[in-house]
């Protein structure tokens, strides 16, 4: 095939090692930063991205022929790279195996971006668990059930 159109919309969360809450405003800000950079030189579609002390979300397109796993495999590699490079932490920084990856329809990219920048919001006094439990259950993905149609691939690990 010649020319392709491809919409899909991709929220992504993934966790600090050990859920550490090492991301303190000054180094979740120069990170998201580097983040956005490092994605646009990448050509890569980064739409919203925001963190709280221990995990990031970020909103990406996918491109024909992007695969999930090497676009957030990519983005926490380089990051966690630079953090250390950078010596933003006491100890060195790693993100924890696994992500979440959850398909996002496009009538509810409006509600997924507000969701993302209200981080600090939605994660007083509940767990980054929860948090995703009720995001997949008010079934913000394609409209196919209270899970938004991902079955198992919204599990965090």
């Amino acid at each position: 095939m010649a020319h392709a159109h491809v919409q899909v919309w991709i929220h992504y969360v993934w966790s600090v090692k050990d859920r550490e809450a090492v991301l303190i405003p000054t180094v979740r800000g120069p990170m998201l930063q580097h983040v956005r950079q490092y994605a646009a030189e990448e050509r890569m579609v980064l739409d919203t991205i925001n963190a709280v002390e221990d995990h990031v979300h970020c909103l990406m397109a996918l491109e024909a022929r992007s695969v999930i796993c090497d676009v957030v495999g990519r983005i926490k590699g380089e990051s966690s790279h630079w953090i250390n490079a950078e010596r933003l932490t006491k100890k060195p920084f790693s993100w924890q195996d696994g992500y979440s990856a959850q398909s996002v329809s496009p009538q509810n990219l409006d509600r997924v971006r507000q969701y993302i920048r209200d981080q600090e919001k939605h994660h007083r006094g509940r767990e980054l668990k929860v948090e995703l439990e009720v995001f997949v259950a008010e079934d913000w993905g394609m409209g196919l059930g209270g899970n938004g149609g991902m079955g198992e691939a919204a599990r965090v690990r």
